[in-house]
């Protein structure tokens, strides 16, 4: 992996601790206990899991295109994360301020597709830099 898709997973990371940190702090879920630590009460694991879904938008959109990018990291959450974290407690929904739609949100879903945005958006321009 080189210097640049590094820094691109990096910001994407950044970017999603970000709204983990808004969306945890604002009182819109919470992280459950079995996380071994925390940062900002956000799991290093959830941090690291945004710029590995920025990443796969960014490989699906050079591969299918930009609605395909923009689906995938919302998909998997749809199709994996949110049923796994509903039916274990990795993260508990508390003051939804969105419909709840499918285990989750409305706000949730539309925030995956600002961080698929975001990962091409960065990864399109540290590319155009080569």
């Amino acid at each position: 992996m080189d210097r640049r898709t590094t820094l691109a997973i990096g910001l994407v990371a950044a970017f999603g601790f970000f709204l983990e940190y808004l969306g945890t702090h604002g009182g819109c879920y919470f992280y459950g206990n079995m996380y071994l630590t925390k940062i900002l009460l956000i799991p290093p694991v959830i941090i690291l899991m945004w710029g590995t879904l920025g990443w796969l938008a960014w490989k699906v959109y050079n591969k299918r295109g930009l609605v395909a990018g923009l689906a995938t990291p919302l998909a998997l959450d749809a199709a994996i994360s949110e049923p796994l974290a509903f039916y274990t407690g990795l993260w508990t929904w508390t003051g939804i301020h969105t419909s709840p739609i499918w285990f989750s949100t409305v706000g949730n879903y539309v925030v995956y597709v600002w961080v698929a945005i975001f990962a091409i958006v960065v990864f399109k321009k540290l590319e155009a830099r080569r």
